[in-house]
């Protein structure tokens, strides 16, 4: 009997989730519990011989733990009214954006050196949708807004917040702070990319450079509109670069770009509260204030428990924050469910100043991006749709790497891979074939300009010896079995040789797929070429914490194979990625897609690109994917009724945290 009862169950509990899946709403608690109930009552009368009334609370009981699991349910009480109706503050009109666009006219210029008009014109499009929800900086004395947008993996976020800068600063906003990552190289790689994008110059801590990069070289910029670096890309903020600095002296925009690290958090704040209009920590700088949070799930979340003041890093942004007379925090992430879950409510006192810190839930908006049609992501890599063109080729399952005990799935820092598995061997040759591919389209300009180098991801732990042993194995696999044969043979086609081994490779893998019929022998003349120019041309690196090895793309053509784990998972970007080996088990949720660095953009490639997997972090990719999407959908419905986040709760297709 209770056998029955569950198979029922379960089929109504089904049916359930596929009526909710559809409602623009999300389930609140007193919804599934409606919905629970009737669940009961349609078992009750269509199997009458399996439950009675003395099931009811035991099967209701069940029926809403089942619901609750599918949707992460949030409450944030009941709504009354539309708050975004309510006169908190006076928005950014669109007659502001248009009268103001000297920062966002010479961006522009600059980037159609690139980019296409329509790439440009989207761009504006998603600024102009987060600046309308923003305060204006002129019409209001005093204001505190949290907002959040949601972005995908590779697919640009840098490139809007950048926008939103130039155009927040044509506005009015004279204090940018970014916040980037944990790590120096993230917060260097963005100091350059709005060195280039904003600044104009290459950055000199509390000095204005005339070495003009980016914008700088489509023209200097006016004298008194020239922005003031505290930070540039060898040197986090320090104090010796703000001695005598005067913030509300400057007329011209003020950038700091930082790492989230506890002690410099501290600095910033000691050398605002140096700017204030008295002595204590309460007081405020009258200057309009942008926040921009990049990879904002990772760090910025408060994970102390309620009763316990907040974690560092929270607590410094949220000082930040409470120090501003006129600030805007934006959160960038491609991960927010971190994020969401924040309670709206929350707030915490400081129990070193005595300052009530409001957490930084994205109250006031939550913007979600589109990817344009040319982003490669989710559906592309892990959909078998034949609608979208390479979808189905583009996944290559990996079944040997655990044969030999080569890259075992569980294993310890202690342990050291000593066989490369076929599979990866054959990656390897594809990145080859699609070297010399690349390059042959690039000479008869189907790849863009600007995209001139190409890279492979490794990815098969998370302990820096474990990637080093793999680094050693595979650079000796590529220096001796490949390189060195493929220059010192270039004639041996041999049943045993590379040369054979890589025509095998390239008709049984690309030759099908490819869209230009270009032939073995281009291919094998262009590689001969690439080899006799330098015999080395494909770099081999680990990319961890303890290693000094960097990912240094400029205007030479580079080619890396990285091998990595962490540090490859936030922000980096491997410039030209064709090939991507993912071998890894217990992965969260943000972690998993944060590692996706294999999204992204192949213009000119597409029909090239591969991701070695195994079929479970498939299937566990594919999941994510369609939640991220399910989220996406709902907040543009949200937005598009004017609703804010503080007015709704918000579902999330649920599933176990962990593989």
């Amino acid at each position: 009997m209770e056998a029955k009862q569950d198979f029922c169950v379960n089929a109504i509990v089904f049916q359930t989730i596929n009526e909710l899946v559809k409602n623009d709403t999300p389930p609140s608690l007193n919804d599934i519990e409606i919905k629970a109930e009737e669940a009961f009552n349609f078992l009750l009368t269509t199997f009458p011989n399996i439950f009675t009334e003395e099931h009811k609370t035991k099967v209701i009981n069940k029926i809403i733990a089942m619901l609750k699991k599918e949707f992460v349910v949030v409450v944030f009480g009941e709504t009354v009214g539309s708050i975004s109706n309510e006169i908190k503050y006076e928005k950014i009109s669109s007659e502001e954006i248009a009268e103001a666009s000297y920062y966002w006219e010479k961006y522009k210029t600059y980037k159609l050196r690139t980019r296409t008009p329509s790439f440009i014109t989207a761009q504006s499009r998603d600024v102009d949708r987060i600046l309308k929800m923003m305060p204006s900086p002129i019409k209001n004395v005093s204001f505190q807004s949290f907002g959040m947008v949601i972005g995908d993996v590779q697919a640009g976020k840098t490139g809007n917040y950048s926008v939103l800068i130039n155009k927040a600063a044509d506005i009015g906003y004279k204090l940018i702070i970014v916040l980037t990552g944990m790590t120096e190289n993230l917060r260097s790689q963005t100091q350059k990319r709005l060195d280039e994008d904003f600044v104009g110059a290459t950055s000199e801590a509390g000095k204005q450079s005339r070495m003009f990069v980016g914008v700088g070289t489509v023209g200097p910029h006016e004298p008194s509109r020239v922005p003031t670096c505290i930070t540039d890309q060898s040197n986090d903020f320090k104090k010796r670069s703000v001695a005598n600095f005067i913030l509300e002296s400057q007329n011209s925009p003020v950038v700091i770009v930082t790492k989230k690290n506890s002690s410099i958090l501290s600095n910033i704040l000691n050398f605002l509260s140096g700017q204030t209009h008295g002595e204590k920590i309460q007081d405020t700088i009258r200057v309009p204030t942008l926040i921009i949070d990049d990879e904002s799930d990772n760090a910025s979340v408060d994970t102390a428990k309620e009763d316990e003041d907040p974690k560092a890093i929270n607590k410094k942004i949220r000082l930040l924050v409470n120090m501003c007379n006129q600030v805007s925090y934006v959160a960038y992430t491609a991960t927010p469910y971190a994020n969401i879950f924040i309670d709206p409510d929350l707030e915490k006192q400081d129990s070193e100043s005595g300052v009530t810190l409001v957490d930084l839930y994205p109250k006031d908006f939550i913007v979600a991006l589109k990817a344009p049609s040319n982003y490669c992501g989710g559906d592309f890599f892990y959909s078998d749709d034949p609608d979208i063109k390479y979808a189905d080729k583009v996944k290559v399952l990996i079944e040997d790497a655990g044969e030999e005990n080569a890259f075992p799935l569980k294993h310890t820092k202690k342990d050291i891979p000593t066989i490369l598995p076929k599979s990866l061997k054959k990656a390897i040759f594809e990145f080859f074939l699609a070297i010399a591919i690349k390059s042959i389209r690039r000479k008869k300009g189907r790849i863009p300009l600007y995209d001139k180098h190409d890279s492979m991801l490794i990815n098969v732990s998370r302990f820096t010896d474990y990637q080093n042993e793999t680094h050693k194995l595979i650079d000796d696999f590529v220096q001796s079995s490949v390189l060195n044969k493929l220059y010192t043979n270039p004639e041996d086609e041999s049943e045993s040789s590379i040369w054979q081994q890589l025509k095998l490779t390239y008709l049984e893998h690309y030759q099908v797929v490819i869209e230009d019929k270009v032939s073995w022998k281009n291919i094998k003349q262009e590689l001969v070429s690439l080899i006799q120019e330098n015999p080395n041309f494909v770099e081999i690196v680990a990319i961890h914490s303890q290693s000094k090895d960097e990912l240094l793309y400029g205007s030479e053509p580079k080619r890396y194979i990285a091998i990595g784990g962490f540090k490859l998972s936030r922000g980096l970007t491997l410039e030209g990625l064709t090939i991507s080996y993912f071998y890894r088990k217990s992965i969260m949720y943000d972690t998993l897609m944060q590692m996706a660095r294999w999204f992204g953009y192949r213009d000119g490639f597409k029909d090239l690109v591969r991701l070695y997997t195994t079929k479970e972090c498939a299937s566990w990719y594919d999941h994510i994917n369609k939640a991220t999407i399910e989220l996406k959908e709902y907040l543009v419905v949200m937005e598009r009724q004017k609703k804010e986040p503080s007015e709704f709760g918000i579902k999330v297709r649920s599933t176990e945290e962990a593989l």
